[in-house]
């Protein structure tokens, strides 16, 4: 629709079906081209375009994306040059540019898009007739919207750069948590993920929540380590690669699911891994996932799913349901694919995956209320939980599911996520990212109290990855704190890992990713259960 973007107003075209041209494309298979006729009477100011570039190089080097041929009544033309790091960014591009400021930006479920707006001099007292864009070769050229226009001030996205709000936070433990002996086993094990919770988003979290470092719980768990992250097929993972590493205990490439794929040819005849929570489940004890995120995202998913593309949300749900795990707990968002169309759902295949699990013994909730009522013996699929919900709403969960699994006779191994500081990190919104922290440190609380009462129950809190290359510093005496995003994307930075219980020490010093699942794996007894 008709809407302001950085000062200058666009008439984005809506997509009715997918047949419909709405936007221009170029550069994908090589020098395309492709004119667009202009209105009668635009004349003199500007020519301004809502576009963006893809898999563009280093914006420093100044590619020439494609160029602009501007036309005129009287026969007259102008060639223009868009450049990466000038004109135009890229898709993924967190900064704005000489003339290309962000205008448009939002969060697509992977990572941040964004869309520029940039300005072009028009030949003063000529009417256009129309533009000719071509592309050079150098990446993909997508233009979304255009417009012309006289005497309008560009205005970018304001950097949403102030922590603003009050949060709750856990009181402080009154004794410092236990060591266990080296070579203790647990019968249990919880895994918390915030997920893309760097290790300044939780130092952060601390500076702004307390005035002080190292102040959260997590901190003062009594091991601690760091975790590298870097997928099979790339420099830096996505969730799904990061959470199939520490599900599985191996390295798969971007957007795989609980497959070890490491080229194309793999993809043919994929080889299926098997998660620790796969294992426990086989071994006869209890499983959990919990998340603000719907149940078939990346993390959550790679605990129970198979597939080469994330994005197969349809057959992820059916797989959750195949898993036959105790408790499934999602955000509310996630229900739509477990239902048909004709159901208020997005399936198209008619089926009623919900309906499915209920027939098969489930009870299906839809708050934290109904599930701290559903019946004893009962397994569980949820969705209720969402990223923007108080700072305890994740606990909440994590308290009722103990109540649940807590005493189940042969264990149970529980993860709980939060994709909060993820999305707080990719939009640069640090409000945001430390109530993904605080949405971490709740849980935890929950976690360790039950684990310090138990003593039975190894604790693991840690992040997928690193989003937003987030930096904090902080005055000698602790009362201005600063900070910096460097992207709005993931990086490959080691993220913390924070641990207590029996065979906590094995997450000390520096570990691997893949580490997390061998490692939990061996202390619970799992590798007798896996295939050959």
């Amino acid at each position: 629709g008709t809407k302001d973007h950085a000062g200058v107003t666009f008439d984005v075209l809506s997509c009715p079906d997918a047949e419909a041209r709405t936007c221009i494309v170029l550069g994908r298979h090589g020098k395309e081209s492709v004119e667009l006729k202009v209105p009668s009477g635009v004349s003199d100011g500007r020519l301004f375009l809502l576009h963006a570039c893809a898999d563009a190089k280093a914006p420093e080097r100044k590619a020439v994306v494609g160029t602009m041929r501007l036309n005129y009544a009287n026969g007259t033309s102008k060639e223009v040059r868009v450049r990466t790091g000038r004109d135009i960014g890229d898709w993924t591009s967190g900064r704005s540019f000489k003339n290309a400021v962000r205008a448009w930006t939002a969060y697509n479920g992977v990572t941040q898009a964004s869309l520029f707006l940039s300005a072009f001099d028009l030949a003063p007292r000529q009417s256009l007739e129309s533009v000719v864009f071509t592309a050079s070769g150098e990446c993909p050229w997508m233009v979304v919207a255009a417009t012309a226009g006289r005497g309008l001030r560009v205005k970018g996205l304001e950097s949403k750069s102030e922590l603003t709000g009050t949060f709750r936070a856990p009181s402080p433990r009154t004794r410092p948590l236990r060591r266990f002996p080296a070579g203790a086993r647990p019968k249990n094990a919880i895994l918390i993920i915030g997920d893309g919770m760097g290790p300044n988003t939780v130092r952060l979290a601390s500076l702004y929540q307390y005035g002080r470092e190292n102040a959260l719980q997590i901190q003062q768990m009594p091991v601690a380590g760091l975790c590298t992250t870097t997928p099979l097929n790339a420099p830096v993972t996505d969730s799904a690669a990061a959470a199939t590493a520490f599900a599985t205990g191996t390295k798969t490439s971007l957007g795989v699911l609980g497959l070890g794929i490491a080229d194309d040819a793999e993809r043919k005849n994929p080889r299926p891994l098997v998660s620790v929570a796969a294992l426990m489940h086989a071994h006869g004890g209890a499983v959990a996932l919990l998340t603000n995120d719907p149940i078939t995202g990346a993390t959550p998913a790679a605990f129970y799913a198979h597939v080469t593309g994330r994005g197969a949300a349809d057959r992820i749900s059916e797989q959750a349901a195949e898993s036959g795990y105790d408790v499934l707990v999602g955000a509310r968002s996630g229900l739509k694919t477990f239902r048909p169309e004709s159901n208020g759902g997005k399936r198209k295949d008619g089926r009623d995956v919900l309906a499915e699990m209920e027939r098969s013994g489930y009870a299906a909730v839809t708050s934290q209320v109904e599930f701290a009522a559903a019946p004893d013996g009962k397994k569980v699929i949820g969705f209720f939980l969402e990223e923007t919900q108080d700072e305890e709403s994740l606990a909440a969960a994590v308290r009722t599911t103990l109540a649940r699994v807590g005493d189940a006779p042969k264990g149970f191994f529980m993860m709980a996520e939060t994709a909060t500081t993820d999305h707080g990190n990719h939009g640069n919104l640090p409000s945001k990212s430390v109530l993904g922290a605080l949405h971490v440190e709740w849980a935890t609380s929950v976690a360790l109290d039950f684990a310090e009462r138990r003593g039975d129950t190894l604790v693991v809190v840690m992040a997928d990855h690193e989003t937003g290359g987030l930096s904090v510093a902080c005055s000698p005496d602790g009362g201005k704190v600063s900070f910096h995003y460097a992207s709005t994307g993931h990086t490959n930075s080691p993220v913390g890992v924070f641990a207590y219980g029996p065979g906590a020490e094995n997450f000390e010093g520096l570990i691997d990713n893949t580490d997390v699942a061998k490692t939990l794996k061996s202390l619970l007894g799992l590798e007798s259960e896996e295939n050959p």
